[in-house]
């Protein structure tokens, strides 16, 4: 890892302190040291809205994010969200839900990494540590009260209540047209998850997700409770018309049809994905636009 001057180490830690944005550039070295990040507006729209979220300054608690795939949802989301947010309140307690379990393990424990690292360490020096009696892979405390603790999405939910709950994917894929998999995922969200706030007045729910059938989570919660949710939708394609949200972001493309990450996603790839998901695969992944099927 590269070392940093005193000076430039100051600012770098400053920045990513301020913004989410930024400690997803800065950390991005610990956990993917062999690979160039290629940045993005969609990140900044994504990160600033996350942001947001944790500080309380959406016009509403809860938040979905509908993003193709391949968008770093989950890095952004369970693994750099909670180490940015104990720099500021390291008494913050997050729970997270992913439909696939090594995947959630796989993000807590990189989480964790850069928590642990030399440059997390020394850029911001915390005066919490993480208690060693609860240290483990997807779920660990620090001596400040705050967690961040894992679960797969569908499981029994009990004991720890959360500032904040995310859940990312909770659905698979394979099991989109499944109606009994759709609504027990529904009704684990409905009955249990959701409600595992510390406080139901100021407490946040974060759903992210590729759309996968109009009757999926995202589609669920738009239904029954739109007036509870913010929405950030990101589209492959572009569409006029876009949402505007309340921090008064839009998407930055002006042409129909204009893709949102041309440097990983170039038209070609996107052709590809067409043949290979069919037109509802794709328009629900992809465009965010599932239909019954």
């Amino acid at each position: 890892m590269r070392t940093l001057s005193t000076q430039t180490q100051a600012i770098e830690g400053e920045l990513a302190r301020r913004k989410l944005s930024y400690f997803v550039r800065f950390a991005w070295k610990v956990v993917e040291p062999e690979t160039a990040l290629i940045w993005n507006w969609h990140l900044d729209a994504v990160c600033d809205h996350v942001q947001a979220f944790l500080e309380k300054r959406l016009d509403k608690h809860n938040l979905i994010i509908n993003v193709p795939p391949g968008s770093m949802k989950s890095t952004i989301i369970s693994v750099m969200s909670p180490a940015w947010m104990w720099l500021h309140n390291p008494s913050w307690r997050g729970l997270f839900f992913s439909g696939n379990e090594s995947i959630g393990l796989r993000d807590s424990m990189k989480c964790r990494d850069i928590i642990e690292s030399d440059w997390y360490q020394q850029t911001f020096q915390p005066t919490w540590r993480f208690e060693k009696d609860q240290n483990a892979k997807g779920h660990y405390r620090n001596n400040a009260s705050g967690f961040r603790k894992a679960q797969s999405a569908g499981s029994r939910v009990t004991g720890d209540r959360a500032d904040d709950i995310f859940c990312d994917d909770p659905l698979d894929a394979a099991e989109a047209f499944s109606k009994p998999a759709r609504d027990s995922i529904i009704t684990w969200w409905t009955q249990a998850a959701s409600n595992r706030l510390n406080d139901l007045r100021t407490g946040g729910r974060c759903i992210i997700m590729q759309r996968l059938h109009d009757e999926d989570l995202a589609g669920y919660v738009l239904k029954h409770e739109p007036q509870d949710w913010e929405k950030l939708i990101i589209r492959q394609e572009y569409e006029l018309n876009s949402d505007i949200t309340s921090l008064g972001w839009s998407d930055p493309r002006s042409e129909e049809g204009s893709l949102f990450f041309p440097e990983r996603f170039p038209s070609e790839v996107i052709t590809i994905e067409k043949r290979r998901l069919g037109s509802y695969g794709y328009a629900g992944q992809h465009q965010q636009h599932p239909s019954a099927s």
